[in-house]
Formats: structure tokens, C-alpha cells, sequence
């Protein structure tokens, strides 16, 4: 199976939305699967998304749940956020007839669901700042039970991917 990075931008993007720039990635695989993009925001230490004049940094750095907010999916325009701390951009999603929602028996859904870990890991292998907020990019919990097992295979791809900060540097979770 081979795997195909479209395009990486390794700085922020130079539009704001929100207080926040991002680091955009794009993934596709196999040649001929949907292109992922995903947008992680980069936030200051002492900006936390909610209140970018938040003046408890220790909490803001530590990217708690009560810091980070959920971001949009979408299929060209927002669809609605589902949990993940990044937004997710596909124009092959299969939405409801009102765009307010996805069809959760649809194999194109399941298939973007599915590829969506593995471009995660590899947005984390590639950019460096993303993979340093990871853990706190899925870290809140995800409502909709569609989007749960690619927030838990998230997850278990982080075991191959220097994400947690260490005295000696980026490591993996198991060393």
C-alpha cells in the first residue's frame, strides 16, 4: 500500500480565523482515495482558544479540555465540528440533504473515517509543532459515535510518533 502526501506546508497559513493560524497538511493514499486536509491551529502559550486574552497560561500550555475547542469538518464549507481539536476538509464526504450532517452508513464517509488516522500520524511524523499538541488535539471526548473509532485509532497510531514532550526531547509514548 502505497502512500502519497499530496502537499506540506510546515508554517502556519497566513489566514487567521479565530485568533489562530494553522498548519495544513494534506494526505492521500493508494493513488486513489480521498484527499484529507487537515488544518491543526497553532496556539500561543498564552492564548487559549476560547478567550485569546486568557491569562492562565499554565492552563492554556497544557492544552486541558477546557482549552481546547472543537473544530469543523467540512465538505468545502463547514458541516459541523464532531470533537477533534483540528478541522478535517474532504469534498468527498456524503452529506445529508440539509449539509448539517454526514450519512454514517456511507462508504465514502466510512473510508474517510478509516484514512483518517494514518493522515494524522503522518501530519504528526512531518510537522514537528502538530506533533508536540497531539494528545491534546484528540483529547476531548467525541459525542457522535461515528467519529469514535477514528478518534481511538488516532490514538493507537501515536505509539509510532514522537508526541510527548520530554526533558530530553519529543518522544514516543512507550520509551
Amino acid at each position: 500500500q502505497e502512500t502519497i502526501v499530496v502537499e506540506e506546508l510546515e508554517s502556519s497559513v497566513s489566514v487567521k480565523q479565530d485568533h489562530f493560524a494553522y498548519n495544513v497538511f494534506k494526505y492521500r493514499e493508494d493513488n486513489k482515495g480521498p484527499t484529507l486536509t487537515l488544518a491543526f491551529p497553532e496556539i500561543k502559550s498564552n492564548e487559549g482558544p476560547e478567550n485569546p486574552d486568557n491569562n492562565n497560561k499554565d492552563e492554556a500550555a497544557a492544552g486541558g479540555p477546557e482549552s481546547r475547542r472543537s473544530e469543523s469538518l467540512f465538505c468545502t464549507l463547514p458541516v459541523r465540528p464532531v470533537g477533534f481539536g483540528f478541522a478535517l476538509q474532504c469534498e468527498h464526504f456524503d452529506l445529508v440533504a440539509n449539509r448539517g450532517d454526514f450519512h454514517h452508513s456511507s462508504p465514502a464517509n466510512l473510508l474517510i473515517r478509516n484514512t483518517l488516522p494514518k493522515a494524522f500520524a503522518a501530519a504528526c511524523k512531518s510537522l514537528p509543532k502538530v506533533a508536540s499538541q497531539a494528545l491534546q488535539l484528540v483529547s476531548n471526548p467525541i459525542a457522535d459515535t461515528f467519529w469514535r473509532p477514528a478518534r481511538q485509532a488516532i490514538i493507537e497510531e501515536m505509539g509510532a510518533v514522537s508526541c510527548v514532550e520530554t526533558e530530553a526531547g519529543a518522544k514516543r509514548p512507550e520509551e
